[in-house]
Protein backbone atom coordinates (compact mmCIF):
# COMPACT_ATOMS: atom_id res chain seq x y z
CA UNK A 1 0.00 0.00 0.00
CA UNK A 2 1.17 3.51 -1.13
CA UNK A 3 1.09 5.95 1.57
CA UNK A 4 0.12 9.62 0.88
CA UNK A 5 1.99 12.18 2.87
CA UNK A 6 -1.04 14.81 2.23
CA UNK A 7 -3.26 12.25 3.75
CA UNK A 8 -0.98 11.48 6.75
CA UNK A 9 0.16 14.63 7.87
CA UNK A 10 -3.51 15.72 7.96
CA UNK A 11 -4.78 12.50 9.85
CA UNK A 12 -2.08 13.92 12.64
CA UNK A 13 -3.11 17.48 12.46
CA UNK A 14 -6.30 16.46 13.49
CA UNK A 15 -5.29 14.21 16.20
CA UNK A 16 -2.88 17.61 17.66
CA UNK A 17 -5.98 19.63 17.56
CA UNK A 18 -8.47 17.16 18.78
CA UNK A 19 -5.58 16.46 21.70
CA UNK A 20 -5.00 20.08 22.22
CA UNK A 21 -9.26 20.12 22.58
CA UNK A 22 -8.31 18.46 25.87
CA UNK A 23 -6.50 21.02 27.26
CA UNK A 24 -9.38 23.63 26.39
CA UNK A 25 -11.62 21.74 28.04
CA UNK A 26 -10.35 21.19 31.23
CA UNK A 27 -9.69 24.54 31.58
CA UNK A 28 -13.72 24.99 31.08
CA UNK A 29 -14.27 22.36 33.57
CA UNK A 30 -11.66 23.97 36.00
CA UNK A 31 -13.55 27.22 35.44
CA UNK A 32 -16.83 25.80 36.88
CA UNK A 33 -15.82 24.31 40.14
CA UNK A 34 -14.79 25.87 43.02
CA UNK A 35 -11.23 26.93 43.31
CA UNK A 36 -10.49 24.40 45.81
CA UNK A 37 -11.01 21.58 43.46
CA UNK A 38 -9.24 22.91 40.53
CA UNK A 39 -6.19 20.62 41.11
CA UNK A 40 -7.91 17.71 41.37
CA UNK A 41 -9.92 17.83 38.08
CA UNK A 42 -6.83 18.67 36.15
CA UNK A 43 -5.04 15.64 37.81
CA UNK A 44 -8.64 13.59 36.92
CA UNK A 45 -8.48 14.74 33.06
CA UNK A 46 -4.70 13.92 33.07
CA UNK A 47 -4.73 10.55 34.82
CA UNK A 48 -7.68 9.86 32.12
CA UNK A 49 -5.52 10.17 29.58
CA UNK A 50 -2.45 8.44 30.69
CA UNK A 51 -4.47 5.70 31.98
CA UNK A 52 -7.13 5.38 29.14
CA UNK A 53 -4.97 5.61 26.33
CA UNK A 54 -2.48 2.04 27.15
CA UNK A 55 -6.08 0.53 27.87
CA UNK A 56 -7.46 1.77 24.37
CA UNK A 57 -4.33 0.25 22.62
CA UNK A 58 -4.49 -3.12 24.67
CA UNK A 59 -8.26 -3.73 23.97
CA UNK A 60 -9.99 -0.91 22.86
CA UNK A 61 -9.28 -0.39 19.34
CA UNK A 62 -9.37 -4.80 18.50
CA UNK A 63 -12.91 -4.40 19.98
CA UNK A 64 -13.84 -0.75 17.36
CA UNK A 65 -11.54 -1.85 14.24
CA UNK A 66 -11.81 -5.76 14.18
CA UNK A 67 -12.83 -7.68 11.54
CA UNK A 68 -15.47 -9.26 14.39
CA UNK A 69 -19.15 -9.49 13.61
CA UNK A 70 -20.87 -5.92 12.67
CA UNK A 71 -21.62 -5.10 16.36
CA UNK A 72 -18.32 -5.73 17.50
CA UNK A 73 -14.68 -6.49 16.93
CA UNK A 74 -12.06 -9.01 17.81
CA UNK A 75 -9.66 -8.87 21.08
CA UNK A 76 -6.58 -7.86 19.48
CA UNK A 77 -4.04 -6.47 21.78
CA UNK A 78 -1.43 -3.92 20.85
CA UNK A 79 -2.81 -3.51 17.27
CA UNK A 80 -1.18 -6.23 15.48
CA UNK A 81 -3.76 -7.25 13.25
CA UNK A 82 -5.01 -6.44 9.59
CA UNK A 83 -6.93 -3.30 10.11
CA UNK A 84 -6.32 -2.47 5.62
CA UNK A 85 -10.03 -3.00 5.33
CA UNK A 86 -10.59 0.33 7.80
CA UNK A 87 -7.94 2.59 6.67
CA UNK A 88 -8.56 5.75 5.25
CA UNK A 89 -6.87 6.39 1.16
CA UNK A 90 -2.83 6.44 2.05
CA UNK A 91 -2.68 6.95 5.73
CA UNK A 92 -0.77 4.31 7.84
CA UNK A 93 -2.25 2.11 10.74
CA UNK A 94 -0.35 4.17 13.39
CA UNK A 95 -1.33 7.22 12.20
CA UNK A 96 -5.17 6.18 12.27
CA UNK A 97 -4.30 4.45 15.70
CA UNK A 98 -3.13 7.94 17.20
CA UNK A 99 -6.18 10.01 16.06
CA UNK A 100 -8.65 7.44 16.95
CA UNK A 101 -6.81 7.13 20.60
CA UNK A 102 -7.25 10.79 21.13
CA UNK A 103 -10.60 11.05 20.09
CA UNK A 104 -11.92 8.42 22.18
CA UNK A 105 -10.30 9.47 25.08
CA UNK A 106 -11.51 13.38 24.64
CA UNK A 107 -14.93 11.95 24.17
CA UNK A 108 -14.22 9.71 27.09
CA UNK A 109 -13.35 13.16 29.10
CA UNK A 110 -16.02 15.38 28.04
CA UNK A 111 -18.61 13.26 28.95
CA UNK A 112 -21.35 15.01 31.51
CA UNK A 113 -19.94 15.12 35.01
CA UNK A 114 -22.87 15.56 36.25
CA UNK A 115 -23.70 12.13 35.88
CA UNK A 116 -21.13 11.36 38.30
CA UNK A 117 -22.66 14.04 40.84
CA UNK A 118 -25.72 12.38 40.72
CA UNK A 119 -24.64 9.13 42.20
CA UNK A 120 -24.98 7.63 45.29
CA UNK A 121 -21.25 6.68 45.30
CA UNK A 122 -18.84 9.43 43.09
CA UNK A 123 -16.08 7.00 43.27
CA UNK A 124 -18.29 3.74 42.02
CA UNK A 125 -19.78 5.91 39.32
CA UNK A 126 -16.05 7.27 38.11
CA UNK A 127 -15.18 3.82 37.49
CA UNK A 128 -18.44 2.65 36.08
CA UNK A 129 -18.13 5.75 33.82
CA UNK A 130 -14.92 4.75 33.00
CA UNK A 131 -15.20 1.30 31.99
CA UNK A 132 -18.57 2.46 29.55
CA UNK A 133 -16.00 4.96 27.52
Amino acid sequence: MTYSAVNTIWVLIGAALVFFMQAGFSMCEAGFTRAKNTGNILMKNLMDFCIGTPAFCLVGFGLMFGSGSAIIGTFDPLIRGDYSHILPAGVPLWAFAIFQTVFVRHLQQSCPEQWLREQNSVHTAFIQQRFLF
